[in-house]
């Protein structure tokens, strides 16, 4: 018994768990990945909306939400997370953020 639990685990540890987000990437087309909640969440790009004032600058991965109905919304939801942080984490480090000029530069 002890050796499948040893198996199954071990077969679970090469297992992407962002699978289902993958897609997202090219559906993306060099934009940010974002997260619904109460508010859009870009993680990992601070002050977002300074910096990219535009809708137009986000995907949104789909079904996020603040709301969850179950233990598996709210995991896909963390995932979610997870995987636009390390997008938009390696996208910062291809391309320069823009800036907004204000009256006082």
């Amino acid at each position: 018994m002890l050796s499948l639990v040893v198996m199954l685990a071990a077969g679970c540890a090469g297992v992407d768990r962002f699978a289902d987000f993958r897609r997202y990437e090219q559906e993306a087309n060099g934009r940010f990945l974002g997260v619904l909640g109460f508010a859009l969440d870009v993680p990992g790009v601070k002050n977002f909306e300074q910096h990219y004032p535009f809708a137009t600058d986000v995907f949104i991965i789909p079904k996020t939400s603040d709301a969850f109905l179950s233990r598996e919304e709210l995991e896909y939801n963390h995932r979610a997370r997870e995987f636009a942080l390390d997008y938009n984490t390696r996208l910062l480090k291809a391309k320069k953020p823009k800036r907004i000029r204000t009256n006082e530069s």
